[in-house]
């Protein structure tokens, strides 16, 4: 069972993106993108599922992906959950 309180956290950091994928998401006109899968942390490391909902950018997706293992990183084995990330503000240098 997972306690309420241990599944909606709120965490804000920078995203290190390579330049061309932060420009196809300007270009295409979203500021914010939504990636959502199912983690479950096992004795053997952390599973994360097919995403539920992508964000329309396939690289991005596979970042988003390899980024939710260290969202669930410290969870004890045999707890899963959905996790959603959020990205916004999306910047670029070369534009």
């Amino acid at each position: 069972m997972i306690e309420p309180s241990a599944m909606a956290a709120v965490m804000s950091s920078t995203l290190a993106l390579p330049a061309e994928l932060v420009i196809e998401v300007i270009r295409s006109g979203k500021n914010r993108v939504v990636y959502t899968a199912e983690t479950c942390v096992t004795s053997g490391g952390i599973v994360v599922n097919e995403p539920t909902h992508r964000t329309g950018f396939a690289k991005l997706d596979l970042v988003l992906h390899r980024k939710i293992g260290e969202v669930v990183g410290k969870a004890s084995p045999g707890t899963c959950a959905a996790v959603t990330l959020l990205v916004s503000h999306f910047e670029c240098e070369t534009m």
